[in-house]
């Protein structure tokens, strides 16, 4: 006889959360993501849907049950459910099937037909019938009615439909099965204390895939300083910008997500115009750089708001090129997929570079760019002009940048969104602050800017991240130098910290990820430390007493500076992983520009080295160059041109290389190099809803199912001694 433990009922956990076992489909069908024996040990949440059966409009969830949380655990297989019907829960009372002697062996005094109200196919219809079981099943039973609200009058409860994704298993289901999967820890938490009732709409019964629309060439994104203790940054050229837009009301504000990891319990959206862009590169290349790019195409990544006309559509820009519409594509996900924007245009931005100069300036000079200095040591950089404090280019900046993203983005409020705020700009007041174009003028456009756009759009319910360099820019914290301090105090100054999440490191840079967080901040620095910790340091920076010789060890030492110059701040983290796939291929790690031998870096994930660090991502589009040689590719002059970008290590500067294109403009060349040296990791967990027909597509994505119609029986105390109905 088949049976299973009594112990294998389900519980309430809360009124919003049950828990439980079930059988798993042997249905290999790709649509429902199962298969059996595959998925024994296996943890799923499950949320329960308004869809009911066609045709004839039976069953589904009661409407009480609409958008409640299940988590269960994969005990055993259900090798009769297929289909659409892919979970058997294991409940006391609910009809024992073909296998219907176990538990009268277990429960001597108790007849066939008290197990299940003599229903062997359904059990029994009515809560009353649970008295009949033995005690130790009762509590079970009714659970079934109690907040499954099986057969309930008002809308039944029968073979309801569910949105599952897979999870790491809970320990109030390990404890008692004993069973924890290998790959267990790849998967998020759930947290049973902050979950929204979810997935109330109808979602079509597999995941929503939008068609994307071609995408123009983009305009440039910038990329991140040298990481050298003096670094420079890199681009973007400014577009037409739309009429300004009014301020959101007041009355619509949401509060800013500074408590969750907002990388948790959603999928992630798929950037179109990026997909377009590496299809013109699969277009051109064979072997296993195409399948490499092939893959990129489903892999979630940032998309740069660099200019004004890239918020709102109609300004010049295909629609999924702008953040209006990215959030309705989004918003077609069910439940809507989170997005990740970069905040992108300060005025003055990137003080240090030419590259990466931006459309808004503290002084309009001609041809649409910025006042230039003509003399002194700023010499061809942002001018300053005394007592002005950049009022115009706040003024734009708030009033025709920020204010309509705050519009945009509460106007499409159900779509959940990560904000990375103004890469390379407090850096450069840390370590350039007095060089180039980073004056005193640009240091208040800088300061009064963050505070204006993390003030105005943590009003939008966004999670929000503030740039903080890398480890090879800010990771020197001796007491001579004390850079990570320096920077951790002027997030003091802007007094921000109660409405950010914390930070995004190694934007647009190569630096290694790294692997182990050193127990102290600072133990590798002088590089005589033998700590495994002490490893993945290609640039040899601990030797010059750097403190984040790799990133999981920088946000350690961010960490430490911010908890000291901010009572009560515990900042967590994003890393940048979209070119970092082999850091020790550079050539120069001091070299930001279109640097020779990278490869893209490890697919966004949450499994991270250490509990602070919220997710690993692809902030930086891989194959976007990051500044232009002398000459572009059409032989003409550069008007963006850094020396920086003719260093000898980087490309373009060697006969027969490609002339490098513009910042933000696709680089084919570069991103097969990229794709060359790749270091994707596991591409099969993404959890994703708008992917394309690739491998990239995984487990994590929320699937549509039903719960299958034989209901199990629990009785003896061993597990899965043959397939229940």
């Amino acid at each position: 006889p088949a049976s299973s433990c009594t112990d294998n009922q389900p519980f309430v956990v809360n009124e919003l959360v049950s828990m439980g076992f079930a059988a798993a489909s042997t249905d290999s069908s790709s649509e429902i993501g199962l298969n059996g024996d595959d998925n024994c040990g296996h943890c799923y949440e499950l949320v329960f849907t308004d869809d009911i059966h066609q045709p004839d409009s039976w069953g589904g969830s009661h409407p009480d049950l609409v958008g409640k949380h299940m988590v269960i655990q994969v005990t055993n297989i259900g090798y009769d459910v297929s289909g659409d019907h892919s979970f058997d829960i294991q409940i006391p009372g609910a009809g024992q099937g073909a296998f219907s002697s176990g538990c009268t062996r277990q429960f001597s005094g108790y007849s066939t037909g008290d197990f299940d109200c003599s229903n062997r196919y359904g059990g029994c219809n009515e809560k009353s019938g649970c008295a009949d079981l033995p005690p130790a099943l009762r509590a079970g039973c009714e659970w079934r009615y109690d907040w499954y609200k099986w057969l309930e009058e008002g809308g039944q409860t029968n073979n309801p439909y569910v949105v599952f994704r897979r999870v790491k298993c809970p320990e109030q289901l390990t404890s008692i099965s004993g069973s924890v999967a290998t790959d267990d820890g790849n998967y998020p938490s759930v947290d049973v204390n902050n979950l929204e009732s979810a997935f109330t709409s109808s979602p079509s019964p597999s995941p929503t895939t939008p068609t994307p629309s071609p995408s123009p060439s983009p305009s440039p994104s910038p990329t991140s300083p040298s990481p050298s203790p003096s670094p420079s940054p890199s681009p973007s050229s400014p577009s037409p910008s739309p009429s300004p837009s009014p301020s959101p009301s007041p009355s619509s504000e949401r509060t800013a997500n500074t408590e969750r990891n907002p990388f948790l319990d959603t999928t992630w959206y798929v950037n179109p115009s990026l997909k377009d862009l590496l299809q013109t590169s699969i277009d051109q290349t064979s072997g296993t750089v195409q399948t490499t790019l092939k893959t990129m195409q489903n892999v979630p990544s940032a998309f740069w708001i660099d200019v004004k006309s890239k918020i709102k559509k109609g300004n010049g820009h295909d629609d999924l090129s702008t953040v209006e519409g990215i959030l309705e594509d989004a918003a077609t996900c069910d439940p809507p997929s989170l997005v990740t924007f970069i905040v992108y245009d300060l005025p003055n931005r990137d003080c240090h570079a030419l590259a990466s100069n931006g459309e808004i300036c503290c002084h309009d000079g001609e041809d649409g760019r910025c006042l230039m200095a003509t003399s002194g040591d700023n010499a061809g950089f942002y001018a300053e002009v005394s007592g002005n404090d950049c009022a115009d280019g706040l003024k734009e900046y708030e009033e025709d940048y920020i204010d309509p993203l705050v519009e945009v983005l509460l106007a499409h409020s159900e779509v959940p969104v990560v904000l990375i705020i103004e890469p390379d700009s407090l850096p450069n007041m840390v370590t350039n602050y007095g060089a180039r174009g980073c004056h005193a003028e640009t240091k208040t456009a800088y300061m009064t800017g963050i505070t204006t756009a993390v003030t105005k759009l943590a009003t939008t319910g966004a999670t929000l991240y503030v740039d903080a360099a890398h480890g090879g820019w800010l990771g020197w914290a001796n007491d001579n130098d004390d850079q990570t301090g320096k920077f951790a105090s002027l997030i003091a100054d802007l007094e921000i910290a109660d409405k950010i999440r914390g930070f995004a490191t190694n934007v647009a840079n190569y630096q290694p990820t790294g692997s182990k967080v050193c127990s102290s901040p600072g133990l590798c620095k002088g590089g005589t430390s033998s700590n495994p910790c002490c490893a993945d340091d290609p640039c040899n920076l601990q030797e010059e007493w750097n403190w984040g010789h790799n990133e999981v060890n920088y946000i350690g030492v961010l960490d430490y500076k911010m908890q000291a110059a901010i009572s009560g701040f515990s900042p967590k983290f994003i890393i940048d992983t979209g070119r970092n796939g082999k850091p020790e291929g550079r050539e120069d790690c001091a070299v930001w520009c279109n640097p020779r031998g990278n490869g893209v870096g490890h697919v966004p994930t949450t499994d991270t080295a250490d509990d602070r660090i919220d997710a690993y991502f692809w902030l930086k589009t891989p194959g976007e160059s990051d500044g232009c040689t002398e000459s572009l590719p059409d032989g003409t002059q550069c008007p963006r041109f850094d020396e920086d970008c003719a260093d000898d290590a980087s490309i373009g500067s060697k006969s027969g290389e490609p002339r490098a294109p513009e910042a933000g403009a696709w680089f084919h060349y570069q991103i097969v190099m990229l794709a060359e040296n790749a270091d994707l990791g596991d591409t099969s967990k993404l959890p994703l809803c708008n992917a394309g027909d690739t491998s990239a597509v995984a487990s994590q994505a929320s699937w549509k199912a039903a719960l299958g119609t034989g209901f199990f029986i629990l009785c003896l105390a061993m597990i899965g001694l043959a397939t229940l109905d």
